[in-house]
Parts: C-alpha cells; structure tokens; sequence
C-alpha cells in the first residue's frame, strides 16, 4: 500500500485526527523516513506531563488554559516568527522536534493534546491566522498558540484578521465557528502548495496536490494543478491526462484558454519523444 492509500483510508476513518493526518502528509511529502508512531508518542507523553498539573483545577476553562500555560510557556512552542514561510513549520514532527512552528501547526499540535485531556479543542480558521477554541460551560475560550497561547476576545480577534488582511469592510461571526477537522488539513495543504510552488520545489508540490485532490476531488482546478506539476516534474503523459480533464471539466474557466496552450506545449513536447 502506498502512502497516499495510506492518508485516504486515514481521512475516511472514524478514527481520523489531525496529528495521523499530518504526519501521513509531513512523510509521503518530505520525510519519507518519518516515524509516525514515535511522534504520536511524542503526543502522548506531552498529553501526560501536561495531566499531571490538571487535576489541580476544577473547571473547563481553568484546564484549558493550564494546558496553554503547559505548552506555550513552560515547554516553550512558539511561533517561528524568523522563518515563517519554511515548509518545515507545516509539519508536526518538525514542530514536536524544534518547537516552533505557524499558527495552524501550533493549533493543531493544542487540539491534539487537549483531546488526549478530554478537552473539547476545535481550530477556528480566521481569515490570515489561525487560532485554537475550548468549549466550557459557559462562553467558548479562544486561543493564539502563534503568540504565547494568548487569550483573545472577539475584537482581538477582528484585530488579527485586520492585521493579516488589512481595513475590514466587516467582521462576519462565522470566522469564530469550528473548523472542521478536515478543512484544518485542507488548508495546512494549501499553505504548503504555496511555499512550495514558490520555491520550486515541484516533487513536494505535486505531492501536495495529490493529497488535496483526495480530500477535494470535486475541485476542477486542483486537475490544472495536477496538469501543471506533472509536467514540471517532466511526467508528459500525465501531465497531458489532468490537463485535458481540467479542460472537459470546466470548458469555460477563465483560464481555459491558457490552459489549452499549456497542454499543447505538452503534447508538442510529447510528441517529439516518440
């Protein structure tokens, strides 16, 4: 079975998490000797460390906001402020092992512990930056794992966003909603499509892409994309099939016709090796 069977069976699962999630990503994309179990270990005993100090506090809120305490200022993740745009900051074992990493990874690595705590953590997607939710029993708890585990209101919150994305015509409600746990990987998966691409790392982009399409097999574009890295990575034959399906899919897609020379170009290139 190969590793990306691998990740669908795990997104299908009922026993889906985001850590197993990522770390099928960080080894099938980049560490191709990655153990998974061990850093689900790693999980683990940072989960038990942090239960040992729990116990002391008797309402919802009070333990999550010991756990923040735990992780981001006794253990000391952090954001990677320095080197924000590094790939490396994505994935879950390179966080667990150098304890810096983005806003989701570190929402993440949160969500993962807390769970193990029997903590309701849920990651809410913010528009530019990601945060971590808790729900209590009374008014949800919300976190910025990038900033210390910072507690932060509903106007720190538009302050982010403003931040990240500039003057708001409005701040909509919904951004405070849970994100589903697989949209949390969708968009860990676009983050590194972009790194990647920009670095020309074409190898680990098409693995990026081949992991969303999986998750998003709806998604026409991810097709073009699919199309666009074969051929970068000079696989011709299926760079041509993705590219020709993109164009059957969406005929009359803005890029259609750019498209259409790409695959040209391809087949023109094919073409000559034959």
């Amino acid at each position: 079975m190969n590793g990306l069977e691998d990740f669908k069976i795990h997104i299908n699962s009922e026993n889906f998490n985001l850590a197993q999630a990522n770390l099928l990503i960080a080894k099938n994309v980049a560490y191709p000797q990655l153990s998974i179990e061990a850093h689900l270990e790693k999980l683990d005993a940072l989960a038990l460390d942090a239960a040992q100090m729990l116990p002391f506090f008797t309402t919802i809120e009070d333990r999550a906001i010991s756990l923040a305490n735990y992780l981001f200022n006794q253990v000391e993740f952090s954001g990677n402020e320095a080197d924000y745009y590094a790939a490396d900051n994505s994935y879950l074992n390179c966080v667990l092992d150098s304890k810096t990493g983005i806003p989701i990874s570190l929402s993440t690595l949160y969500i993962e512990i807390a769970r193990r705590l029997e903590l309701e953590a849920y990651g809410i997607g913010l528009p530019g930056h990601f945060v971590v939710g808790v729900h209590t029993d009374d008014e949800p708890i919300i976190f910025d794992p990038f900033n210390a585990g910072q507690i932060l209101t509903t106007e720190d919150c538009k302050n982010l966003v403003a931040a990240t994305q500039g003057a708001l015509q409005g701040f909509s409600s919904t951004w405070l909603e849970p994100s589903q746990p697989q949209d949390i990987v969708i968009r860990m998966l676009n983050n590194l499509r972009h790194i990647y691409i920009s670095h020309e790392q074409w190898a680990e982009a098409l693995e990026v892409v081949r992991h969303l399409v999986v998750l998003q097999p709806q998604i026409a574009p991810h097709q073009r994309d699919l199309g666009l890295l074969y051929y970068r990575n000079n696989k011709l034959r299926q760079a041509a099939h993705y590219l020709s399906d993109y164009l059957r899919q969406a005929p009359n897609a803005d890029d259609a016709r750019t498209v259409k020379h790409s695959l040209k170009l391809v087949l023109d290139k094919f073409s000559k090796l034959n």
